[in-house]
Order: structure tokens, then C-alpha cells, then sequence
């Protein structure tokens, strides 16, 4: 199953992302895992960018890789 993302009349399947690099509150990169580079400006940045903030983030323990602290 895959995870989507509506912005306006856009959407942007997210499954396939390695990284983002955020560069401000407007602009971010995506790399993906195909090895494409995209970047996305305004309300689709931020749109994605909220929705890996609230929903898919994972802050993980590096002494203890499978423990996740998105709960927290």
C-alpha cells in the first residue's frame, strides 16, 4: 500500500523517498530512491514537509537502531 499526499490538486506518492533536505520554510530537495532529484517550492514543500514532520518521522536511538521514539 502506498502513501500519498493531497496538496490543492496535486499528489505526491512519498514511499519512494531516501532524504529531504530542507534549504527554508519554502524550498526543500527530495531525493529519491530511483536516484532523481526533485525540488519542490511553496505549498507543496511545506505540505510535505509537514506531513514527514507529524506523520512518518522517526527518531531513531543509534545505540539501539530498532527502537522507534515516534510515539514520543
Amino acid at each position: 500500500m502506498s502513501n500519498w499526499v493531497v496538496v490543492g490538486d496535486s499528489v505526491l506518492n512519498v514511499d519512494n523517498i531516501e532524504y529531504i533536505e530542507r534549504k527554508n520554510t519554502n524550498s526543500i530537495i527530495v531525493h529519491m530512491g530511483s536516484g532523481k532529484v526533485i525540488e519542490l517550492t511553496n505549498t507543496m514543500a511545506l505540505a510535505l514537509w509537514k506531513y514527514l514532520d507529524g506523520e512518518r518521522l522517526k527518531f531513531i536511538d543509534l545505540e539501539n537502531p530498532t527502537r522507534d521514539f515516534s510515539g514520543t
